[in-house]
């Protein structure tokens, strides 16, 4: 592990336990799931873009808790829904089993959730935390946290689905006007107008 990365993990670490929503986010999937759960996507990505530009972390649309239950057949991810809502329930909770996502893209089974995370869209997306049990973060970014700590948006595998998903999201999203300072990198030739609202 290079010094960058444990400066990224730190960083990271103080931006989401230093907003009282996201701590309180953090704190009530631990207590609720413990080392079961992690919560991903917007959640972290937004809080660390939100700080690249500046501003304090807002709550995102919804908090994605992952699991990877390969024995679970949709059930648990009610259940776990059901009982967050309980404990905070303005929080718009959205929990999905990877273990069943590759169904929905057509690979074989993901062995965990590392490989499930490495099938979406952006690096910087692809970031999930949980607490530690000693007020700490575990941090899972299976792309590294360089993308996302810069505010660089990359697609997450060289494929085509992944390109059109990539290009798709980063246009509805709006992702370039809420955060100017992002760059757009790919691992091919990049056409921004591939990005323009249409």
């Amino acid at each position: 592990m290079t010094i960058e990365l444990e400066d990224d993990r730190q960083k990271l670490t103080r931006v989401l336990l230093g907003a009282s929503w996201h701590a309180e986010v953090l704190e009530t999937v631990w207590q609720a799931c413990g080392d079961d759960a992690w919560i991903g996507a917007g959640f972290v990505r937004n809080a660390a873009w939100d700080d690249l530009h500046g501003r304090s972390p807002e709550a995102p649309e919804d908090v994605d808790i992952l699991i990877h239950d390969p024995t679970d057949t949709g059930d648990r991810e009610a259940a776990l829904e059901r009982d967050l809502a309980t404990r905070l329930p303005a929080v718009p909770w959205s929990v999905r089993n990877q273990a069943r996502m590759h169904l929905k893209h057509g690979d074989a089974p993901y062995s965990g959730l590392a490989e499930a995370m490495r099938r979406w869209p952006e690096t910087a997306t692809a970031v999930a935390v949980r607490m530690d049990g000693a007020q700490g973060l575990w941090i899972l970014a299976p792309f590294g946290l360089g993308d996302l700590m810069r505010g660089v948006l990359r697609p997450g595998e060289d494929s085509a689905r992944c390109r059109k998903a990539f290009q798709e999201r980063v246009t509805r999203k709006g992702w370039l006007d809420r955060w100017p300072g992002l760059s757009v990198e790919e691992p091919w030739p990049v056409d921004l107008s591939d990005f323009e609202e249409k």
